[in-house]
Formats: structure tokens, sequence, C-alpha cells
């Protein structure tokens, strides 16, 4: 917990806080989902993966607008 408020932080001094809390749930939210299929056997359903790959790429055209 104490590391992810310090690297939290760091992200926050580098850039806007809307887009550092973009990047903070939106890693959070698709690397657990994708966890939970990796390593737990969730269903890899075609929309899910959609919906994973459709954050990580709302996340980058944030970043590169």
């Amino acid at each position: 917990m104490v590391a992810r408020s310090f690297c939290l932080a760091i992200t926050i001094e580098e850039s806007l806080i809307g887009t550092s809390f973009l990047n903070w749930s939106g890693i959070g939210t698709g690397g657990t989902a994708t966890l939970d299929i990796v390593f737990l056997g969730q269903p890899a359903s075609a929309m899910r993966v959609a919906c994973i790959a459709l954050m990580v790429a709302g996340i980058v055209g944030w970043k590169l607008v």
C-alpha cells in the first residue's frame, strides 16, 4: 500500500493529476483483469480481451494527445 501511494505521488509530480489518475486506475483495472485471466482461470472471451485492449488504447491515446 505504501509503495503504491509512493508511485502515485511520483507520477503526479511528473504530469497532471487527471492524467495520472487515469493511468493509475486504467493500469490497475486492466492488470487485474489480465491477471484474473492468466492466473485464476477466468474465461478469456473475445469481449473481455477487446475491453482490456480498448482500455489500453484509451490510455495511450490520452497520453499522445
